[in-house]
């Protein structure tokens, strides 16, 4: 089951705060392809598991 502490996506600001990084940065990543985002509504949304991914080099 499933931590219901650590959510399964971060907003971009979030995910900026988590990685260290502006949002900017993550903008340009997401652009480039360099970390996946979805989209839900009007919000961009990247998953826990790609952060994970990304930070271990495996993007």
């Amino acid at each position: 089951m499933a931590d219901t502490q650590t959510p399964l996506a971060y907003s971009r600001k979030q995910a900026a705060e988590l990685l260290g990084l502006s949002s900017v940065t993550v903008d340009r990543l997401i652009k480039t392809g360099q970390l996946r985002a979805v989209q839900v509504g009007t919000r961009r949304l990247i998953p826990r598991t790609v952060i994970e991914a990304f930070l271990a080099g495996q993007q």
